[in-house]
């Protein structure tokens, strides 16, 4: 199993975290998601996601989709992230 961290900050958290949670089966299955959880930082401006997938391959390929700049620029736009802080660690 292989897990992605994602710390994320946020011009609206709750907006964020509703969206994230709202994501429909097809979108994980999209990007091999097998589990996702949100967390809530301990400041309003900073949330937690993370990601589990099968393989270091699954979670790579979606790592770099959230590192382009088109998904950035379209995050900062329609979901108000301001700027990620990834993370790739493999299960032991």
């Amino acid at each position: 199993m292989v897990t992605l961290f994602s710390k994320l900050t946020v011009t609206d958290a709750e907006a964020v975290i509703a969206q994230m949670k709202s994501l429909p089966q097809e979108a994980l299955d999209e990007q091999h998601l097998v589990e996702l959880k949100v967390y809530n930082g301990t400041d309003e401006n900073t949330i937690f996601i993370v990601n589990q997938y099968n393989t270091l391959e699954d979670a790579q390929k979606h790592a770099a989709y959230i590192k382009s700049d088109e998904y950035r620029e379209h995050a900062k736009k329609e979901q108000g992230i301001e700027s990620f802080d990834l993370w790739l660690a493999e299960e032991a």
